[in-house]
């Protein structure tokens, strides 16, 4: 986590990335700018000028009058946000993308952040809205998922391939690699004992997974329907309670954006 700020007339930038270099503390005519960084979530603060020394990242923000904080989304993001919320200010996330163009010079922390603190003053500046801790625990059920679901195919395809090499094929689909996983619990005579050990175990291993899957597809869908906005989504044809989680999850205000409002207004 890496944050840079910069305070010009009053208002805040600030960003965060996965470097290991800290810009430093100086001050300059009509400027402040500030350098906060830490790693594993520790905040401090790195050495450049007199003003150095070690700090946590949120006093120094304590002591900043409530302005307008500019953040690139990126990890972490989100967190921070609802933090600085709590703190009376006004936080504005931006994609990384967004911000690029506005850095003049050699990408650097103090670059960054001047780039940050005029691209959240643009007037057609496109934010990201901040999610809520609860938005965030659906958008990790739908990652998990996915994630799930690539390692399914991982492993099926693997113990297909293994048992090929014994002249043991079968058809596409779920059945052929069930038939494929019983000839392993049956201990075929033609799969060596080491392979039957291996194979045995990537099988236990897709069982596992088949289980979690479902299990989160449980969870999924019981977030689906807990809300007024799922429930009307899951109402239109085509839009079944995996969509309707993730649109709800992945949209805090559905109101500015057209395609969530459009797909509302069609029930």
């Amino acid at each position: 986590m890496l944050w840079t700020a910069l305070q010009p007339r009053g208002s805040i930038s600030s960003r965060r990335d996965g470097g290991e270099h800290g810009s430093g503390n100086h001050d300059r005519v009509g400027h402040r700018e500030v350098g906060l960084s830490g790693s594993r979530c520790r905040p401090e603060r790195h050495s450049r000028g007199p003003a150095a020394g070690s700090a946590s990242a949120t006093p120094s923000v304590l002591r900043q009058a409530a302005g307008l904080i500019g953040i690139e989304a990126c990890a972490t993001a989100h967190h921070w946000a609802r933090e600085l919320i709590k703190l009376g200010h006004q936080v504005r996330l931006m994609p990384p993308s967004y911000v690029k163009p506005y850095v003049k010079r050699q990408k650097n922390d103090a670059a960054d952040a001047e780039a940050i603190c005029e691209a959240v003053t643009r007037p057609t500046m496109r934010f990201v809205e901040v999610k809520s801790v609860d938005q965030q625990g659906i958008l990790v059920l739908h990652r998990v998922r996915l994630m799930l679901m690539r390692q399914r195919v991982q492993l099926s395809n693997a113990i297909r391939g293994h048992m090929a090499e014994f002249g043991l094929a079968a058809p596409i689909g779920r059945e052929g690699l069930g038939a494929l996983i019983r000839l392993i619990a049956d201990k075929d005579e033609r799969v060596p004992a080491e392979a039957q050990m291996c194979l045995g175990r990537l099988a236990a291993q897709l069982a596992l997974i088949n289980d979690q899957i479902l299990e989160t597809d449980r969870r999924i869908r019981t977030n689906a329907r807990a809300t007024e906005i799922g429930r009307r989504l899951m109402g239109v044809p085509g839009v079944g309670p995996l969509l309707a989680s993730a649109l709800v999850a992945a949209i805090p205000d559905p109101i500015p954006c057209s395609l969530p409002q459009l797909v509302v207004r069609l029930r």
